[in-house]
């Protein structure tokens, strides 16, 4: 049994290395738009506590859970309850809203060039016992494929940005 060649190795690592910082690069964002949309302001930055610290509310005329129950209108219970069951958060509605705006970047990314890459590296050893010619039985070796593509495609007569269009107007909200 043969022990793989020290160069070998160092190549391999090298070149696997190189590929991980492709990858990784390639996943960042150089310009800053990828931003947390998250921020926490202090509650003395809040404008609602010094428009309620002006005016003195006492707890009994404080609107309760369920307000709408004091009317006695059976109907309007029936249709409060039900527009509160199918009702978003507003936590859900911006999540909702920052997905339709993730896929229209996506759409978006279609109209600019590509850049893909791909790696493997396989490490094998051919059998002694085999059928495998005697100069090569029972060593290792190392088969390492990488690929580099680009593509963009051109918008001659409009098609893309029309289909993009489409596609981004399908995610705006109904005005």
């Amino acid at each position: 049994m043969t022990a793989p060649n020290t160069s070998t190795k160092t190549q391999l690592v090298c070149a696997a290395s190189l590929v991980t910082v492709f990858v990784t690069t390639g996943c960042a964002s150089f310009n800053g738009s990828l931003q947390s949309l998250a921020q926490l302001k202090e509650a003395n930055q809040l404008e609602s506590s010094t428009s309620i610290n002006t005016i003195k509310v006492s707890p009994a005329n404080w609107p309760t859970a369920n307000w709408w129950e004091r009317y006695g209108d059976h109907q309007l219970d029936q249709l409060t309850i039900e527009a509160l069951k199918d009702s978003p958060s507003i936590r859900i509605a911006e999540a909702r809203i920052r997905k339709a705006m993730a896929l229209g970047d996506i759409a978006e990314s279609t109209t600019t060039p590509q850049v893909t890459g791909n790696f493997k590296a396989v490490r094998q050893r051919f059998s002694a016992n085999s059928i495998t010619p005697h100069p090569v039985a029972g060593t290792w070796a190392y088969f390492v494929d990488s690929a580099l593509n680009f593509s963009y495609e051109i918008d001659f007569w409009g098609k893309i940005k029309i289909l993009l269009t489409l596609h981004l107007t399908s995610y705006m909200p109904a005005k």
